[in-house]
């Protein structure tokens, strides 16, 4: 049983990337009073013991709690961003949230991207700048927003502050955590990808990167992203990037991992960053010969909330 999922997402659309239907609309409960709590204090005097089933009054994100939910604790919370023509809810069930919310205990944030001329909900990020009808929402201000209200409304460590974002909601992620490091942990980019131009911080995030070599919509290599011609960086440069903000040493050749179930053997070459500071680890999990959307086992998913969940946010 799940806690503070009363809300849902109205509205219709179709199949979504993640391979279930998409959504439209905004939906949920709108107007949840976020601003009017106050969990992220050391006595949450404040802090409802039932608290809200979505946040943000202008455009309502999904929130589930586990079942034991207690104001006396202070839980990880995972911020999951969806695929083009996807949403938040099949992002989740995708990437393996949703079936891990209860064992691992955390508070999960499932956002909605808004429709792009073509109806798919899609995010405006630096590396792709989809059509909309009027002007581009500020999607980077908004998951800001997000971050910011989710840790007055709900009782987060934040310490343990993730993102996880497949595709274009992976590049999303990316560009918060190039902007702003600080307020997350780590991050989980499954096929994501950041402009080659980009002016990072200084600092920088713990970041698994998960990319097919064969992805023709974020290609592994980098290279031009069509239709808005941004040139991004290669999945080898993204992380490397990370490690040299980060202070890391070289680069070190791991143990292949099997993620695919329709792809022979231990299909995935990993890449990790040795002497990288406590509390944060760059890596590239390269699936070799799978597109930009793989099939990935159970214990795939698995392996990435492990890696995850090892991360924390030590103070400056």
């Amino acid at each position: 049983m799940l806690l503070g999922c009363g809300g849902t997402t109205s509205g219709g659309g179709g199949e979504g990337a993640d391979g279930t239907a998409g959504a439209g609309g905004e939906g949920g409960s709108a107007g949840a009073p976020s601003l009017e709590f106050d969990c992220n204090v050391e006595a949450p005097d404040n802090c409802p013991s039932t608290p809200p089933n979505t946040i943000d009054a202008t455009r309502p994100a999904q929130v589930t709690v586990p079942e034991g939910y207690t104001v006396e604790t202070r839980y990880p919370l995972v911020v999951v961003l969806h695929a083009a023509a996807s949403n938040g809810t099949a992002a989740a069930l995708y990437l393996g949230a949703t079936d891990r919310l209860e064992a691992r205990e955390f508070v999960l944030l499932t956002p909605n991207a808004l429709p792009d001329v073509d109806g798919n909900l899609a995010w405006n990020t630096g590396a792709t700048s989809p059509a909309f009808d009027g002007s581009a929402p500020d999607d980077l201000g908004y998951l800001r927003r997000l971050l910011e209200e989710a840790q007055r409304a709900y009782r987060i460590d934040a310490a343990r502050v993730y993102l996880m974002g497949s595709s274009g909601g992976a590049n999303l992620a990316l560009d918060l955590v190039c902007a702003q490091p600080e307020v997350v942990a780590a991050v989980i980019s499954q096929a994501g990808a950041l402009p080659a131009e980009s002016a990072c911080s200084d600092d920088a995030t713990a970041l698994l990167s998960i990319h097919g070599t064969n992805d023709v919509s974020v290609p592994f290599g980098g290279g031009i992203l069509f239709p808005n011609g941004v040139e991004v960086l290669s999945a080898v440069n993204l992380v490397s990037g990370f490690a040299q903000r980060t202070g890391c040493g070289a680069a070190q050749n791991l143990a292949g991992i099997d993620l695919v179930a329709d792809l022979p053997g231990a299909e995935t070459r990993v890449q990790a960053y040795e002497s990288c500071p406590a509390g944060t680890a760059h890596e590239l999990w390269a699936v070799q010969q799978a597109p930009n959307r793989p099939d990935f086992t159970e214990g795939a998913r698995d392996l990435w909330f492990d890696w995850l969940f090892a991360r924390m946010r030590t103070a400056p």
